[in-house]
């Protein structure tokens, strides 16, 4: 349902044919994402590089369209739970070591270590990310079942929007948000982050549009009943830095 594009005159729904070996175990949707200046598709010099993608953008990993600065109307279909993966240090070349490290494992704890005489805190070794299964609701009436993880200084803003939902009392699609690619700092580290507002019920002002799309999002997610959502993993960026200290 509302993937990327509109159906064609001559394509009648349910005629499924040509598609009867490809299973539905695994839904792997593209991830709705923000270019960072260390995203390959936002770098010319990149053979994944997007033309007009630059930082602080939204794209579709998958079919590389560009959703710009935002704000951006999304719909959370299903919140995904977290989880923790560990990545290789940048001065070793980076890349995912272990894509399942379990709760409780040492590697997902702070550490307190002594440097130059001091105790200071080491940050985990596994990186923790909070995922989502969203419809992105395009200006041109297109819904986009996408992915939507938060990591690292976004875990907040991840655990203010599953507040919000809770307190409603509802189904998580529901409720509309507005997210909006912001620069922030770390350290001396420079990136963009999310910001999330929410807007209200879902369709806004306009009962029609409302009843669709909350109809569209509930068949989606009852459709994936039993199914397993894939999350597209993407390099931490902004663990570019490489400082395993907490600061």
């Amino acid at each position: 349902p509302g993937m990327a594009l509109a159906r064609p005159s001559f394509g009648k729904e349910g005629d499924l044919r040509g598609t009867e070996n490809i299973g539905a175990g695994d839904i792997r949707p593209p991830a709705l994402r923000i270019a960072q200046s260390g995203t390959p598709e936002a770098k010319a010099s990149e053979p994944r590089y997007v033309e007009g993608l630059r930082e602080g953008l939204m794209f579709n990993s998958l079919t590389k369209e560009i959703y710009g600065k935002g704000p951006l109307p999304i719909v959370v279909i299903n919140s995904l739970g977290h989880r923790h993966i560990e990545f290789a240090p940048m001065s070793e070349g980076g890349g995912v070591v272990d894509f399942n490290v379990p709760d409780g494992d040492p590697r997902t704890e702070f550490t307190t270590i002594e440097r130059d005489g001091k105790q200071v805190r080491q940050k985990p070794r596994a990186t923790k990310f909070r995922d989502y299964l969203v419809l992105v609701l395009l200006e041109d009436g297109r819904r986009i079942l996408s992915t939507l993880s938060f990591k690292s200084t976004q875990l907040k803003k991840a655990e203010d929007m599953n507040t919000i939902i809770k307190q409603a009392k509802l189904p998580s699609f529901a409720l509309q948000f507005n997210v909006t690619p912001v620069p922030e700092k770390r350290g001396s580290y420079s990136f963009f982050g999310w910001r999330i507002d929410h807007t209200g019920f879902v369709g806004g002002n306009n009962p029609e549009l409302a009843e669709e799309i909350y109809a569209e999002a509930s068949a989606v997610y009852n459709s994936l009943a039993g199914k397993k959502v894939v999350v597209e993993t993407e390099g931490t960026d902004e663990e570019k830095e490489d400082n395993p200290f907490d600061n």
